[in-house]
């Protein structure tokens, strides 16, 4: 069989024209990428920051960035892409790369970044789906104004000593005034807490009355359609939080030091709400 040359010359086109397509998935010609790979071993902020963290890393040194989801514990089926809008997912490919490879407990190289930085950064990441968004707006306009507060139980009790209620409320400028008050929580219990201190105050929250304490390994536990209706409900709880007049977290846990990067001069933290210089260097995952 005769192969003519117009036909060869097509062939040959369609081979460039896939290597260009994948080398446009992989940052172009430039021969250092970064890829954060997510695992299931850990809780859902403690990756976040470590994630950051190496996308400061790769946007400094212009180098493209991917995620890789494919292990991720909260992963249901698109991985990151079940809840963000951001980022690109890393797929292998035959064409050489330098890649740079991070993960939580391993950004060894990537040096410590300043509080507006990792502000830019989570405008940049953290976009969520256009259902979740939906969903929050939702519930912010149903509820009308509102004052939020988020209290961690759970795990944190291993981690950090916890403030009774009432000592936590003194902490803030919450007052029984009969305002309504987001409450943000992984116990159920903690709303009929604040409900006794603060009587006249209306308590609005999405936490369901099963609700213990949550504990990192428990979404392994659960099918991907648990899994990723556990983790929606988690992010709806934090945009609606963020929607609150007055907020208060528990700087303690990565949420809540999510929450104050995420809404740097409005959100207010306990146990000590000290002024904060967004030029100072941190690491989230552990204080700011």
């Amino acid at each position: 069989m005769v192969v003519s040359r117009k036909f060869r010359k097509g062939l040959r086109q369609k081979r460039q024209k896939r290597q260009k397509s994948l080398r446009r998935q992989r940052g172009g010609n430039k021969p250092t990428i970064v890829v954060f790979d997510l695992n299931d071993t850990i809780g859902f902020f403690s990756q976040f920051w470590f994630l950051c963290q190496a996308y400061i890393y790769a946007k400094i040194n212009e180098y493209p960035f991917f995620v890789n989801s494919s292990n991720w514990n909260y992963k249901s089926e698109h991985g990151w892409h079940d809840y963000f809008k951001s980022l690109k997912e890393y797929k292998e490919d035959d064409i050489p790369k330098d890649i740079k490879r991070f993960a939580h407990q391993n950004n060894h190289g990537i040096p410590t970044y300043k509080i507006i930085d990792y502000i830019n950064a989570v405008k940049e990441i953290y976009i969520l789906n256009d259902d979740i968004s939906a969903k929050i707006r939702e519930r912010v306009k149903e509820y009308g104004p509102y004052n939020s507060i988020y209290v961690r139980r759970g795990d944190k009790r291993v981690e950090n000593p916890m403030n009774p209620i009432k000592e936590i409320v003194g902490l803030t400028d919450l007052k029984d005034d009969g305002t309504q008050l987001f409450v943000q929580t992984d116990d159920y219990g903690i709303i009929g807490e604040l409900k006794a201190i603060l009587p006249s105050v209306k308590m609005l929250s999405i936490t369901s009355e099963e609700k213990k304490g949550a504990e990192a390994h428990h979404i392994l536990m659960m099918d991907s359609k648990k899994r990723r209706e556990e983790t929606e409900n988690f992010l709806i709880s934090i945009g609606i939080f963020l929607a609150g007049e007055k907020c208060w977290t528990d700087i303690r846990s990565n949420v809540g030091r999510f929450h104050k990067i995420a809404d740097f001069k409005k959100v207010k933290y306990y146990p000590d709400n000290k002024d904060v210089d967004i030029n100072k260097e941190v690491i989230p995952q552990y204080s700011i």
